[in-house]
């Protein structure tokens, strides 16, 4: 089943100025390229970012 919307032609023009995005990324500018560390596994710290998210979050207690 397909949803149609009708899009407000305001907005209909400027998503027509998008840019296509469906062709290939080309080359990154790199402007960040050595700066960071990044991780095997971004996954490493679950639990800890859960605990410190649900920390309080019963009371509704801010940190």
């Amino acid at each position: 089943m397909q949803l149609a919307l009708k899009i407000p032609d305001h907005l209909a023009q400027k998503l027509d100025a998008l840019p296509d995005a469906t062709g290939p990324a080309g080359q990154r500018l790199g402007v960040a390229k050595g700066k960071f560390e990044v991780p095997d596994t971004i996954d490493a710290h679950n639990a800890e970012v859960a605990r410190l998210f649900l920390r309080n979050s019963s009371t509704g207690d801010q940190m």
